[in-house]
């Protein structure tokens, strides 16, 4: 998981974000964020709506049907947090909120044709880590927790006809160390040592058909 929130400066600042685009396209959020001493918060929360365009057409009648959209509501947020010289806390999360809209094609001819689909899908991702500097920052040992969740939910005509849903749950350490040898080879080194385990589960739900069965159940572990 890689999760970018920038760092908020001293003080405390508020900030808003209006953008508007083709194809009926809106943007707007929020920001907040701010330093004081070792805690550092940076949060956001944007709301994009896109009216979207149509691409069905009907030999010279033109375009026909309903445009299909896309919106998505995202927040961001981070607190760091620093209450000793040698301790480092840092709490990062994101949770998405979208749904987009499109069209079959028709098998026959390939081109799109006018039907009501829709995908809803949310996504959460959190990150936890603590990180502790000893002999002057030299020797860096940390612990991250994070977590990733997946939801999506397909829709025909207003009806639910597939679903799925993917979570992961990892665990890291590393620990590292820097020394140099200036009599000998006049370098500097660094000692590393990880580890890593990781949690993964798969669901997938659905209709089944002379094509197959997409019901299905998947977990791993790896380390």
């Amino acid at each position: 998981i890689s999760i970018e929130t920038l760092d908020g400066k001293p003080g405390v600042h508020l900030q808003t974000i209006h953008e508007f685009g083709s194809f009926t396209t809106f943007l707007n959020g929020v920001r907040l964020s701010g330093a004081y001493k070792g805690l550092n918060v940076s949060f956001l929360g944007v709301r994009m709506d896109r009216g979207g365009s149509n691409l069905t057409r009907a030999g010279d009648a033109g375009y026909v049907g309903e445009n299909d959209g896309y919106k998505n509501t995202t927040f961001h947020g981070k607190v760091t947090w620093r209450p000793a010289d040698f301790l480092e806390l840092k709490f990062v999360g994101r949770y998405v909120d979208r749904t987009s809209q499109t069209d079959n094609a028709d098998f026959a001819t390939g081109l799109a044709t006018d039907t009501d689909n829709e995908t809803e899908n949310t996504i959460g991702q959190f990150l936890t880590k603590a990180t502790i500097f000893l002999l002057d920052d030299r020797w860096q040992t940390s612990f991250q927790v994070q977590y990733f969740d997946s939801k999506s939910k397909f829709y025909s005509n207003g009806i639910s006809d597939s679903r799925n849903r993917g979570q992961r749950l990892q665990f890291t350490g590393q620990t590292s160390y820097r020394f140099s040898t200036p009599k000998l080879l006049r370098t500097d080194h660094q000692i590393i040592l990880a580890f890593e385990h990781e949690r993964e589960k798969f669901e997938n739900r659905g209709e089944a058909s002379i094509f197959g069965d997409p019901n299905q159940n998947r977990r791993r572990l790896q380390n």
